[in-house]
């Protein structure tokens, strides 16, 4: 064998061996940036985790994550970050997550899913558990006021267990349209009455609801069609899924939607896998269109926008929250986020991609 022959296998195996750096989905370019640790310092450093949403505030420059602890580790809260140029926390506020009532959640009393910056007024946010059961919110954090936000029937647990929300598997994601008229909410798995939860065999079909943000009409529903469970569990007990653990609007057609996938490895700890597809939503591709709404919501056909696996490999967290953050010249910056389930042994991970239409 040639030394050229031998050079150009060298170049195919070094070649095959790195991770995709850019892709193309529908006239977007998505280049991996980078991938970098979160942690906190000072007095809220130890209960620092659970992050399960991020939201950039483009007017401060800085970022609102909730924590999905139930608060047993600290009172339910919500941080206020700023980063520097390397994504590391330069400062953090934190801020309380307030009842009806105005007051502080007890344990086990709230489990906190997503969160999005409304105006300088109010945050909406979910929560799994409430002591109304699972629920919706409109917050003003500088006031410390809390309202629900008024959400169908249908999609409540039933006390038969004959229809609605699964146990711990509520609304998941929150999204706003560009212009901020239409907020969107997704649950994490199906309804009862909508079928299954993915299988290994078989994926499985949630609801994504439209509102008008301000009057809490509802305008439409949608069924987006989840994935099989991509791995098998390797130790007992033998849990694995796959839901929707977050939305993202990146501009007035295209809804991004994160699909995490988790399966039991021993010990308690899980590996994930984590894909973002995109959608459009016909309201609000045309803010005068109404859809019907009834038992039968329309299917929306969804594409692949990446497969983080393809840009880090399997070290991927437990992807939960996901942002457009600020500009680098022509490219937008799209961040995601990872929960580290309170463990030792695992991180609180951002994740910087840059996205060039």
């Amino acid at each position: 064998m040639t030394k050229f022959a031998v050079l150009l296998i060298l170049v195919f195996l070094v070649a095959c061996s790195v991770s995709k750096t850019t892709t193309d989905f529908g006239g977007y370019e998505v280049k991996f940036s980078r991938s970098v640790i979160l942690s906190a310092k000072g007095k809220h450093a130890n209960n620092f985790g659970g992050i399960s949403g991020i939201d950039y505030i483009a007017e401060d420059n800085k970022y609102l994550l909730i924590s999905d602890d139930r608060s047993e580790k600290d009172k339910a809260r919500a941080y206020e970050i700023a980063l520097d140029e390397n994504l590391s926390i330069e400062s953090l506020d934190v801020t309380y997550l307030k009842d009806r009532l105005g007051r502080d959640f007890l344990p086990k009393q709230v489990d906190p899913e997503s969160i999005r910056y409304y105006s300088k007024n109010s945050v909406f946010w979910s929560t799994e558990l409430s002591e109304e059961g699972p629920a919706a919110f409109i917050s003003d954090f500088d006031a410390g006021l809390t309202k629900s936000f008024t959400l169908p029937e249908h999609i409540y647990p039933h006390q038969n267990g004959s229809a609605g929300a699964r146990s711990n598997k509520f609304i998941e994601g929150i999204t706003f349209s560009i212009d901020k008229k239409y907020v969107i909410f997704s649950l994490e798995a199906p309804l009862i009455q909508d079928g299954r939860v993915p299988s290994y065999t078989e994926g499985g079909r949630i609801r994504l609801l439209v509102f008008e943000a301000s009057s809490q009409e509802l305008v439409a529903e949608y069924f987006y069609t989840l994935d099989a469970i991509p791995e098998r569990a390797t130790a007992e007990p033998y849990l694995s899924d796959n839901g929707v653990s977050e939305i993202l609007m990146i501009d007035t057609k295209n809804l991004l939607v994160l699909e995490r996938s988790g399966w039991h490895i021993g010990g308690g700890e899980f590996d994930f896998d984590n894909r973002v597809y995109s959608v459009q939503i016909p309201l609000i591709d045309n803010s005068e269109r109404r859809e019907p709404l009834g038992r039968d919501p329309i299917n929306l056909e969804k594409t692949l926008f990446m497969r983080v696996g393809d840009f880090i490999g399997q070290q991927q967290g437990n992807l939960e929250g996901f942002t457009l953050g600020p500009n680098y010249g022509e490219r937008q910056s799209l961040l995601i986020i990872s929960d580290n389930n309170f463990s030792s042994r695992q991180d609180t991970q951002l994740l910087e991609f840059l996205l060039k239409k």
